[in-house]
């Protein structure tokens, strides 16, 4: 087994890891932050507000400096398999309305964690 030592990254270097990356047409931008870097997707698609054209944007992902590359490019996976499922929640409508739409305020969702769907276990009688 071959064991490859990594020198930290600048933002130059990092760049560099991501534009060997690819997914459709989705870009990466990178900022510095202190000495690590934050990571972002950002492609083009139809927004679910307007119903326009726009550009979106994914959450930041942290990218330490001293990340291996494989570490770097399995972060830019995970950014793009989030924004996947952010797109997801979305447009999944059930009754007409995004149930699973990832904007809801975090306090508001307490609120509607009042009633339980679940089944009756085998053998009980409801």
């Amino acid at each position: 087994m071959r064991i490859k030592i990594h020198k930290w990254h600048t933002i130059e270097s990092l760049k560099m890891v991501l534009k060997e990356v690819a997914f459709k047409d989705w870009k990466f931008r990178v900022w510095q932050v202190g000495q690590s870097f934050l990571i972002q997707v950002c492609f083009e698609a139809i927004d679910s507000k307007t119903s326009i054209p726009d550009t979106q944007f994914g959450r930041k992902w942290f990218i330490d400096r001293y990340a291996t590359k494989s570490e770097i490019v399995q972060t830019a996976f995970n950014a793009v398999l989030t924004a996947l499922e952010h797109e997801a929640r979305e447009d999944f409508k059930y009754r007409g309305a995004r149930i699973f739409a990832p904007h809801f305020d975090v306090d508001s969702l307490v609120h509607g964690c009042i009633e339980l769907d679940v089944r009756t276990p085998p053998g009980v009688t409801a």
